[in-house]
C-alpha cells in the first residue's frame, strides 16, 4: 500500500474518531444540561417554596399559642390579622409551588399535605371559636389536645414534601456529575 493511501486512511480513521467524540460529548452535555435544569428550575424551587411553607406552618402554630394569651378584643384583632397574612405567605407559597412539575410520587405527597392542611385548618377556626368564646382552661385544653393531635399530623406531610424535593434535587444533582 502506498504511503499517500496510508495516510488517508489513518486520517480519515482519526475524522471519524473526532466526530465520534464530538457527537458523544454533545449527548453527555446535553444529558448534563438537562440534569441542571431540573435542578434549578424544578427541584431547587420545590425545596425552597415547601420550605417556606413549613416555615410559615411553624409560624402560624405559634401565633395560635399567643391566642392563648390574648387580653382584649384589640390583641385578638392584631393577631388574628397576623394569622391571617401568615395564611396568604402559605396559600401563595403554595401557588407557586404548584407552578412547578410534579412528578406522580410528589403529586401524591402534596395531596396528603393538602388533606391534612384541610384539617389543620378546621381545628384552628375551632379553637378560635373557643378563645373568642371566653372559657381559657377549654382553649387551652383544646390546644394541648385535640388542637396538638392535628398539627403533629399535618407537619410530617410537610416534612415528607421537603424531604422528596431534596432527595430530587439530590439525585438530579448525581445524574449531572456522572
Amino acid at each position: 500500500m502506498r504511503i499517500s493511501l496510508k495516510l488517508t486512511l489513518a486520517f480519515s480513521v482519526l475524522v471519524a474518531f473526532v466526530i465520534a467524540m464530538g457527537f458523544l460529548g454533545m449527548k453527555y452535555i446535553g444529558d448534563i444540561h438537562r440534569s441542571l435544569e431540573n435542578v434549578s428550575n424544578n427541584a431547587l424551587p420545590s425545596v425552597r417554596y415547601s420550605g417556606a411553607i413549613r416555615a410559615e406552618a411553624l409560624d402560624f402554630r405559634n401565633r395560635e399559642t399567643q391566642l392563648l394569651l390574648v387580653k382584649n378584643a384589640k390583641e385578638m384583632s392584631e393577631l388574628e390579622s397576623k394569622l391571617a397574612v401568615t395564611l396568604g405567605n402559605i396559600k401563595k407559597n403554595e401557588q407557586n409551588y404548584e407552578l412547578l412539575p410534579s412528578r406522580d410520587e410528589e403529586k401524591a405527597v402534596y395531596a396528603a399535605y393538602k388533606n391534612q392542611l384541610a384539617l389543620y385548618l378546621a381545628s384552628h377556626d375551632k379553637f378560635v371559636k373557643i378563645v373568642v368564646a371566653g372559657d381559657h382552661d377549654a382553649s387551652m385544653a383544646y390546644f394541648r389536645g385535640e388542637g396538638r393531635k392535628v398539627f403533629r399530623g399535618f407537619l410530617p406531610t410537610i416534612d415528607d414534601l421537603l424531604t422528596l424535593n431534596i432527595k430530587s434535587a439530590e439525585s438530579s444533582r448525581v445524574l449531572a456529575e456522572e
